[in-house]
């Protein structure tokens, strides 16, 4: 044993366990007793112990191991190295090291020894590499391939290459690379195309994402039996060069090449087991860069290793198998904020193929505490920078976010450059497999209810401070938004806890917003993301309607807890019950008193119907007189959503949103309106006076 160093820069996990530091020397010790072992401590230059440990394999021949302990030692295992590359070529040996995997990180036992490690872990890796595993439990290997390819370990960015299989017979060829960078520096990269005789294969990554790989590097490949791990990149360079055929750059290629004078790139497709006890072959990249040495004129050539990383469609679907039910469909999701982002990050990330975002506001710094908000995209569209975090997350989706709000899409007189992304828009709401609303905005949710009538419609919206929320799923077979007010309305669906101080109007700020966390909202996305991926791959969760609360009975606050159950269609439902329905204007004992707008309704009105009514909304109500015809008809019908002889309704706020200014009714015209833009006053189309107005009334009474 080794001199032990003074107590001043004694190991801290000896130091602080003098015990277990013991109990580790006594039990070699009975292993030199018993087994023939040998071992010695060697003390470093930092006052930490390491062990060198001599296994015996035979009468003649013993295994060299080097122990070294982490400072956190007893919590983490102890590295065993083979020192003298004695197991070399063995299974469960790091070739670049040779350090030996003994047990994985989560099976150690804080309370094993060294010399217990080594018992009863060797002797099985031993007997694995002789094609004798143990039997019963006793096994070492979990059924995982050890690549080769994989020991390069280094501090450089990786590239990126699809899992092709690359066919027999051709041995060598030329690569197309692209790279990001930084300054003069080389980022990481991507395998482009691969070429050789007979050979052309381009990666499966969209163009939009090799396009951010911006600097171009012409390369060549070959494969290489004679791969020897461990080797240095030098060394595989001299030896695999005179083999690799001449560079020849078509000059008619379109795009500019970096010049193989400056910058090239070799890969090297070598024998590997790239499965469970699998041949196959990996890839192992040169990088030679001419560069100048040291400080002076000349030039020379330094080759390194770039570590690789596989990317393909099929590979993600291993991870997610999910992704595949999900790469044909397509989802609208208008609003991206606190729920609306993080809800899309899910949804591309588990391979959504296509979603098309809708949002109308700028990025304001200050939302950071919820969204991302990066203080260089103050200002900027939300949408835009919504677009660069998707493409990240997930880069086979179809992606697409649009700066917009809803109600501008049905403009009479859009401008030039917004025609065609309106159009857009419209086409994908009604084409979508789904549409989510994530706006909190209840003007549009009636609208986009209205226009996914019948077809599949999410919402989700949080309440104050986050101490609740809804995600509420709509379909062919069960009840609308508009069933959801009913049932509401006769207690048959929970309500959603709010902080009743929970809104605000931030200093320097015209607008009202909510306080709540990060945390708590995006709990709440993720809920919607599950119900959304069961629907859309037909595995569907229990329940169509989803409560949410974050407190308890006594308004503490509380781990999540969801209430769910089913929505049924309403009776009274005006979209469900009212078209092909001469149902008129109906009195129910459900309706308390109030009379549901049925569709088509035309009737003559009675000496008891004249007089002052009242059309109440989520917010406000409306009184005027009506004179001799009431005739409300939605636009299922065919017809105009409101008609009302010489009536004028105001509407200064509706639903908290300055939206709707002036209303004109006529009788036997369609209702007209206005809002209020910059100071500007502009006609709305009549389909979005239909969703903001026929399908906010809530109902009719004297």
């Amino acid at each position: 044993m080794d001199s032990m160093p003074t107590e001043s820069v004694a190991p801290r996990w000896h130091h602080r366990l003098p015990e277990r530091w013991k109990r580790e020397l006594a039990e070699l010790d009975e292993k030199v007793a018993t087994s023939g072992w040998r071992y010695r401590v060697r003390w470093l230059s930092t006052g930490e112990a390491c062990l060198i440990v001599h296994y015996p394999l035979d009468e003649s021949t013993t295994v060299p191991l080097l122990v070294e302990f982490h400072r956190t030692y007893p919590h983490f295992a102890p590295v065993v190295t083979d020192l003298d590359a004695v197991l070399a070529g063995a299974r469960h040996r790091q070739v670049r090291d040779g350090t030996l995997c003994l047990v994985h990180a989560e099976d150690w036992d804080p309370q094993s020894t060294v010399a217990e490690l080594i018992a009863t872990q060797l002797p099985k890796l031993l007997a694995m590499n002789r094609g004798e595993p143990p039997s019963g439990s006793a096994t070492l290997e979990y059924p995982a391939p050890e690549p080769v390819a994989l020991s390069i370990v280094s501090g450089e960015q990786a590239i990126i290459v699809g899992d092709h299989a690359m066919p027999a017979g051709v041995e060598q060829g030329a690569l197309v690379m692209r790279f990001s960078s930084s300054g003069r520096r080389l980022g990481s990269g991507v395998v482009e195309r691969i070429l050789g005789p007979g050979v052309d294969i381009t990666t499966d990554l969209p163009d939009q994402q090799v396009a951010r790989f911006p600097v171009a590097v012409a390369g060549r490949w070959i494969r290489d039996a004679g791969y020897q791990p461990g080797e240095s990149a030098t060394s595989a360079w001299h030896r695999i060069s005179t083999r690799l055929h001449p560079l020849h750059i078509d000059a008619a290629e379109p795009g500019s090449l970096s010049s193989p004078e400056v910058v090239e790139v070799i890969g090297l497709l070598v024998p590997d087991e790239t499965a469970y006890r699998t041949r196959g072959e990996s890839w192992v990249f040169l990088l030679r860069l001419h560069t100048s040495s040291g400080g002076g004129a000349e030039k020379v050539w330094r080759t390194h290793y770039r570590p690789t990383q596989y990317l393909s469609r099929a590979l993600l679907a291993e991870r997610t198998p999910v992704a595949t039910k999900l790469a044909e469909k397509s989802v609208v999701l208008v609003g991206l904020g606190a729920i609306g982002m993080p809800l899309a990050t899910d949804l591309v990330s588990a391979g959504l193929g296509s979603i098309l975002c809708v949002d109308r506001d700028q990025v304001d710094v200050a939302t950071g505490v919820r969204q991302p908000a990066l203080l260089t995209w103050a200002g900027t569209a939300k949408a835009f920078q919504s677009q660069i975090l998707l493409e990240e997350a997930a880069p086979y989706a179809r992606i697409n976010c649009i700066r917009a709000s809803i109600e501008s899409c049905w403009d009479q007189t859009p401008a030039a450059a917004d025609r065609a992304a309106m159009r857009q828009i419209q086409s994908a709401l009604a084409s979508a497999d789904l549409v989510i609303c994530a706006t909190a905005n209840p003007a549009v949710t009636r609208f986009l209810g209205q226009l996914r009538q019948n077809r599949p419609f999410l919402t989700v919206s949080g309440t104050a401070s986050g101490w609740g929320g809804v995600v509420s799923l709509h379909t062919a077979q069960n009840g609308c938004w508009a069933c959801v007010g009913h049932h509401r309305h006769d207690n048959a669906l929970p309500v959603p806890p709010a902080d009743p101080d929970g809104w605000l109007t931030p200093t320097r700020c015209a607008d009202r917003t909510f306080r709540g966390e990060r945390h708590l909202l995006h709990q709440i996305a993720l809920h919607a993301s599950a119900v959304a991926i069961g629907f859309l791959t037909d595995e569907p969760m229990r329940g169509e309607y989803c409560v949410a609360s974050t407190r308890d009975t006594q308004g503490r606050a509380a781990p999540i807890a969801w209430t769910t159950t089913d929505l049924p269609v309403h009776p009274d439902c005006p979209l469900h019950h009212g078209p092909n329905r001469q149902a008129g204007v109906r009195r129910t004992a459900q309706s308390r008193g109030q009379m549901s707008i049925a569709s088509d309704v035309r009737r003559e009105l009675t000496p008891a119907d004249r007089g002052a009514w009242r059309i109440s909304t989520t917010k406000e109500t409306h009184v005027f007189d009506l004179d001799r015809r009431l005739m409300f008809t939605l636009p299922e019908a065919g017809g105009a959503p409101v008609c009302v002889e010489g009536a004028q309704i105001r509407t200064r706020q509706f639903d908290a949103q300055p939206l709707v200014e002036v209303i004109t009714c006529r009788q036997g015209e369609p209702l007209e309106a206005s809002v209020v833009r910059d100071g500007r006053v502009q006609r709305l189309d009549p389909a979005i006076v239909t969703a903001i107005v026929g399908f906010s009334i809530d109902g009719i009474s004297r």
